[in-house]
């Protein structure tokens, strides 16, 4: 008796096994065929004999960067209502094959959420796939305050019929590049320490924070923490949409870019508001040296997608 059990036993864990792998298997091809949808080949991004950019890819900018994303920011009236729904927010957000990262943050009474897609038409899906969550979060959970589209200017164009109702202002890509293969991982995968900071500041001499920029650019593609990084623009108005591993990797970027951030304020821009989204670990460890910015630190809240 004993052995047929073990021999049972045995079938078992060799079935668990080869389950195990095929769904390894499975999340592998996911992945790839996802980072070749977001991720296309720089020969297809061009396709002037002249060599120039073709109109679907920004100047400046990797192909890996001509991502989207949303930044809606919220005050909850009410906690005990709002759980649920963002509860749901997450597990609907999970079905979608366009989505990179999604979760949300929170600063006190102020709520965001953190969401990044591959183009245009997966924002769209997104956002009819959590129609009835925003809704019933507006309804009397939350106030949205403010909402921000950043991404190619081309995709911008497609998904403001949907948005512009909200109030929205749209940030067209300028420069920047991306890891997609290090934001995703694998399907139902997440980064456990990613932190990611969000500076906003309005131009005062374009011409002369240009230069500058491109430095940030340059020096922040050395650094092996650094899932992305690049300038958005709305107006006058300069965004960096930037994402790191981990707090340390928050901290050897600011040492890398201290002179361009010093170059940058010192005339050619004013920087309007900073803050910084991650776990609450990897934020204790970067306020020492970002707090004197005036920043807000936004921890994680609840589960992420």
């Amino acid at each position: 008796m004993a052995s047929l059990m073990e021999e049972e036993r045995q079938n078992m864990d060799d079935i668990m096994a080869l389950d195990l792998d095929a769904h390894r298997e499975r999340a592998r091809r996911e992945t790839e065929e996802f980072i070749e949808k977001v991720s296309p080949a720089r020969s297809r991004a061009s396709a002037s004999p002249y060599g120039s950019p073709s109109p679907a890819r920004d100047v400046g900018a990797d192909a890996s960067y001509n991502f989207l994303t949303i930044e809606p920011t919220f005050t909850v009236l009410d906690w005990g209502l709002a759980q649920p729904i963002l509860e749901e927010f997450v597990v609907k957000t999970r079905t979608e094959r366009g989505c990179l990262y999604y979760g949300w943050t929170r600063c006190d009474d102020k709520l965001f959420c953190r969401e990044a897609y591959a183009d245009a038409n997966a924002v769209l899906a997104h956002l009819e796939n959590v129609g009835p969550c925003i809704d019933a979060l507006l309804k009397s959970a939350a106030k949205l305050d403010r909402i921000a589209i950043h991404g190619p200017q081309g995709e911008l164009d497609k998904v403001k019929p949907a948005t512009a109702a909200l109030g929205t202002q749209y940030f067209a890509v300028h420069s920047g590049f991306a890891n997609l293969s290090e934001i995703r991982g694998t399907p139902g995968s997440w980064r456990q320490d990613m932190c990611q900071i969000m500076p906003h500041f309005t131009l005062k001499d374009t011409a002369a924070a240009l230069p500058i920029m491109k430095t940030f650019v340059d020096r922040t593609r050395t650094e092996a923490g650094c899932l992305y990084y690049g300038w958005t623009m709305c107006g006058n108005k300069l965004v960096c949409r930037e994402t790191y591993k981990n707090g340390a990797a928050v901290l050897a970027h600011l040492q890398n870019v201290d002179s361009c951030i010093k170059q940058l304020l010192d005339g050619p821009a004013t920087l309007d508001e900073i803050s910084i989204h991650g776990p609450e670990f990897e934020l204790e460890k970067v306020k020492p040296a970002t707090a004197a910015l005036g920043t807000k630190y936004f921890k994680w809240h609840g589960a992420q997608a």
